[in-house]
């Protein structure tokens, strides 16, 4: 029998070293606990720090004891912790590399002191703490190139087709331009998305979403590496601004329309793998332009 996370398992049947394993793992992460326990007992936010990111200090310096309010240019390692409109708190955790289709999962059980400089405001759970951290921890750099934008005066843009490999070569000129072949510690980049959709009763809207890409110094600028960013992950955020307006765009209805299973039947009773497809009772609009621009950022300790 494999080893397992389920604590009920039978030790029987674990691998050498498992236990041993196992044991270590609880230790720390009750250290953990007790540190993060130990510098947040004191805390209670305050009625100006609601829908607000306050820092506390995890370790002793000059100028904070732990569970001291430090600023953002803090020497020593902090919890970061987002207070909502409703004072819940919620502690910021790292998570793993987002898949497709499934939830992120957090690297460790319990909040762990991190420098400040290294907080990525795409590890917030919420999309309100991440566009405040947003705004405190990141700077949006220059704007090296000129944005991409993909427009059709009938039928819908094709994204993959045209859209990704105009953004993939872009990334890699900005990137290039940006710091060429220097060393330069993670690269966070940021594209800002805007969409031109045209609704069934012949009116217009725009759709905006942001979502930023993390590209590590031992990551060469190819189209491996950001082409499953922008082929799904971005195609994902347009798509959702979409549904939450009761829309879907002409192409992917096309694409589920024309499955044999489909054939025939109207978009009320269309289906995907063997369901009921989620969208058969949206509208079908048609995304007439795409504009994106990549912009490189730079981790700061100071707001905007």
């Amino acid at each position: 029998m494999p080893a397992g996370d389920n604590e009920l398992d039978n030790p029987r049947g674990w691998a050498p070293g498992e236990f041993r394993r196992r044991l270590l793992q609880q230790e720390k992460d009750a250290k953990q606990q007790k540190a993060f326990k130990e510098a947040t007992r004191r805390f209670r936010p305050r009625k100006t720090e609601r829908g607000s990111v306050v820092l506390i200090a995890a370790t002793k310096t000059r100028s904070a004891k732990p569970g001291d309010r430090v600023p953002q240019n803090y020497k020593g390692k902090v919890f970061a912790l987002y207070v909502n409109k409703n004072k819940k708190v919620t502690p910021y955790k790292e998570y793993s590399a987002p898949e497709l289709g499934k939830r992120r999962k957090a690297k460790t059980k319990h909040p762990v002191a991190i420098k400040s400089t290294t907080i990525d405001p795409l590890n917030f759970r919420t999309k309100a703490a991440r566009r405040v951290a947003e705004k405190l921890f990141f700077v949006p750099g220059s704007r090296l190139i000129k944005p991409v934008t993909v427009s059709t005066k009938t039928g819908n843009v094709r994204w993959h087709e045209e859209v990704v490999p105009k953004v993939i070569k872009a990334t890699k000129q900005m990137v290039k331009k940006a710091f060429g072949s220097k060393e330069v510690g993670d690269v966070p980049i940021l594209f800002e998305v805007k969409a031109e959709v045209k609704l069934p009763d012949g009116s217009t809207i725009t759709i905006e979403h942001k979502d930023s890409f993390g590209q590590r110094k031992e990551q060469a600028s190819t189209t491996s590496l950001y082409q499953g960013f922008v082929e799904k992950r971005l195609y994902a955020g347009i798509a959702e601004q979409l549904s939450e307006r009761g829309l879907v765009s002409r192409g992917s209805a096309r694409r589920v329309g024309s499955l044999p299973e489909n054939k025939g039947k109207p978009q009320s009773k269309w289906t995907r793998r063997g369901k009921p497809w989620v969208k058969r009772k949206y509208n079908v609009a048609r995304v007439s332009s795409v504009t994106i621009m990549p912009t490189v950022q730079r981790v700061t300790n100071k707001p905007e």
